[in-house]
């Protein structure tokens, strides 16, 4: 009789998982969703809403999608309108009708900032959903306060200097006037620092966005695109330039992840769509307008675009409206035609794009930590892209970069546990789960964490056979 022979194998599998979720999944236009939990993102076929222009989403901390909404409405996580989620006072053909944030210091409690469209009649109001109520799908328990009327359909928002507290910020309409309003543990202050600075908004259309890490705001008002200081410790906007007033519509815009580089969209269909770019770190004034760079000038209405959206992969999505594909620009930290834009870039199929993505804190949409894997236990890490502004020597635009803390979550490797250094390497101790934290400090004001999970498995393979037979 044979002897029956076992092979059992050891085989090292590497997972990782993301602890500051809140902007992966994205609920939009006409049905349109996407999961950027995975890489490239995963589409999604279960969103109730069809937004014409602005909307939000949050997820919680893990990835999980809490509720989204287009300002008038707001949907659970079930995709059924939450309890008390109608009514809201702002209207999906604004251009940035939903901007969702948590309170503070709270578990529960996320505030909707919403406004109307033109006229500018509803103004800029706020409503607090509470997510402990509804059994976890969550209750609308304030509705519609008021901050102010006259609103020109734009809204960002970014952490305060503390790393705790957000500023959110309006712009009027028909004027040029900023309000920041801070948001903190105890609610939202409805004294506003004002600041008046730059071109009169008179046509209202077009997005607002700040700088993730608070130092910059660009704003595209329908016939020009300007730039500003923003101070995030005192919430002051200042230093205007206009960086075109070229005729057409200007809609979108957003910053790059490492804050460099700007982008915006004009749409003048059917004779010419563009997106532009502009260099932060070129130096002066007059060299940031001379970086203008027009990335596509694409001919027809199927090549309308609209808004634009960094996401947590560190590309900038853009809205075409009334297509089943958005635009992507791959690579949005580099000048020029390196930025790698691509047109059909990631279909939604079979939804509908319009002419909004969604909204988010712009200081919530973190880069992923990448990494390569050495040997089974351990690996190289890399950071995310605010780092390289110690590459760039770019430090007016977004704050310069001073230096980062790295801690592995793996005390029994004793003091190889942390680490100063920007890109370390880390063997660890033995299989398990471990929560990476990095730290990114800036020479200003404050710093930003990153938290994700990696977890090493060591699953057991067993083959059994009554004989092997081997080559020779």
């Amino acid at each position: 009789m044979r002897n029956r022979i076992s092979l059992i194998l050891s085989l090292c599998v590497l997972q990782y998982t993301y602890s500051q979720n809140e902007c992966t999944k994205w609920y939009f236009g006409n049905k349109g969703a996407l999961d950027f939990s995975t890489n490239p993102p995963t589409v999604l076929y279960n969103s109730a809403m069809n937004a014409g222009e602005g909307c939000g989403s949050i997820s919680d901390s893990q990835g999980n999608l809490l509720f989204y909404s287009k300002g008038d409405t707001v949907w659970n996580r079930q995709h059924q309108v939450m309890a008390n989620g109608f009514g809201l006072g702002g209207n999906n053909d604004a251009s940035q009708a939903a901007l969702i944030q948590k309170q503070p210091g709270s578990n529960n409690l996320f505030y909707i900032f919403t406004q109307e469209g033109t006229p500018f009649t509803n103004g800029f109001r706020y409503s607090i959903v509470d997510m402990s109520l509804a059994a976890g799908n969550g209750s609308v328990v304030v509705k519609n306060q008021l901050l102010h009327l006259n609103s020109s359909e734009k809204v960002c928002a970014v952490r305060h200097c503390n790393n705790t507290d957000v500023w959110v910020i309006s712009h009027e309409g028909g004027n040029n006037v900023f309000r920041s309003y801070l948001l903190t543990s105890t609610g939202v202050s409805t004294v506003a620092i004002v600041s008046i600075a730059g071109t009169n908004v008179v046509a209202a259309n077009g997005v607002m966005k700040v700088s993730h890490k608070g130092k910059k705001i660009g704003l595209a008002a329908f016939s020009f695109v300007e730039s500003f200081d923003f101070n995030n410790s005192t919430g002051i906007v200042s230093n205007p330039v206009t960086l075109t007033n070229v005729s057409g519509n200007y809609y979108g815009c957003e910053f790059s992840p490492d804050d460099s580089k700007f982008y915006a969209s004009v749409t003048m269909a059917p004779t010419n769509n563009s997106l532009i770019q502009w260099n932060l770190c070129a130096g002066s004034t007059p060299a940031i307008l001379a970086s203008q760079y027009t990335i596509s000038a694409a001919q027809g209405w199927n090549s309308d675009m609209r808004a634009i959206q960094l996401a947590p992969n560190g590309k900038l999505y853009i809205s075409r409206p009334f297509q089943s594909v958005l635009g992507v620009i791959h690579n949005p930290n580099l000048a020029g035609a390196s930025c790698n834009f691509v047109e059909l870039g990631q279909s939604i199929f079979p939804s509908i794009c319009r002419a909004g993505l969604p909204d988010f804190v712009s200081s919530n949409v973190k880069e992923f930590v990448t990494y390569t894997r050495l040997s089974c236990l351990t690996l190289s890490f890399s950071p995310p892209s605010a780092a390289n502004q110690s590459l760039t020597g770019c430090s007016a635009p977004s704050n310069s970069f001073t230096g980062m803390s790295w801690n592995f979550g793996d005390p029994a490797s004793g003091p190889a546990n942390t680490s100063a250094l920007v890109s370390p390497t880390h063997t660890f101790s033995s299989y398990g789960t471990y929560t990476i934290q990095a730290v990114i400090n800036y020479a200003a004001c404050g710093s930003d964490t990153i938290r994700q999970y990696i977890s090493f498995n060591s699953p057991t393979v067993s083959v059994s056979s009554a004989s092997i037979g081997c080559n020779g």
